[in-house]
Order: C-alpha cells, then sequence, then structure tokens
C-alpha cells in the first residue's frame, strides 16, 4: 500500500467513486487496489460477479478481505458445492481443501494439454 496523507486518501476514494459511478471501472479499481479501499473493493467485487465474472470478483473481494463474497465466487465457479458455515474455521479448511484439490485437477488437465 502507498504512503499518503489522510486527506490525499480522502481525495483519492473520491475520485475512484466518481469513476466507479461513471463506469470507468478498470481506472477506479486501479486507485481502490492501491489504497487498498475495501468499500470500493467490494463494490467492484459486486459489479463483476452480478456480471457473471466470479473470478475476478473473487480476487477483489479476497483484496478486500470479504469472506462471504469469495465464497460466493468460489460457489459460481463449482470450486465449493455449497456455502457452508465459512466463519467456522474448521469449515472453512474443509472448503478450502476442496477448492485446492479442484485447483490442482484442474492444472494437471492443463499441463496435460501441453
Amino acid at each position: 500500500m502507498v504512503q499518503i496523507s489522510a486527506s490525499e486518501r480522502v481525495k483519492l476514494i473520491q475520485k475512484g467513486n466518481a469513476l466507479f459511478n461513471n463506469g470507468q471501472y478498470p481506472l477506479a479499481e486501479k486507485i481502490f487496489l492501491t489504497i487498498n479501499y475495501q468499500d470500493g473493493l467490494i463494490r467492484l467485487g459486486e459489479y463483476y460477479f452480478n456480471h457473471g465474472n466470479y473470478f475476478r470478483a473473487g480476487e477483489l473481494f479476497r483484496q478486500a478481505k470479504f469472506l462471504k463474497g469469495e465464497y460466493s465466487c468460489y460457489l459460481k465457479l463449482g470450486l465449493i458445492h455449497s456455502l457452508k458455515d465459512f466463519h467456522n474455521l474448521k469449515t472453512k479448511k474443509i472448503m478450502d481443501n476442496e477448492i485446492n484439490k479442484k485447483i490442482v485437477k484442474t492444472i494437471k488437465l492443463m499441463l496435460k494439454k501441453e
């Protein structure tokens, strides 16, 4: 994260929000990522989620530490079968193992095709 003053951060948040509201999502995303503005990242994640880009949405939700959004993307991508209680550490580990196994399987399939 870039070190900036509180007043500079407020100005960048306002600029990012204006860009977002004008549909300039990539520019808003750059600002929100640079200053790690979680609310903006979540709004962008929701935008991408609602437009079917679950992979990008999941990345933004992960950056914003928004677990419910991140795991909703995993569900849409077919990496998990249901949204279990992801606040329960044991259950979250089970879901994470399920996700990791599918990712490994996918990578192995991709390597075979090369």
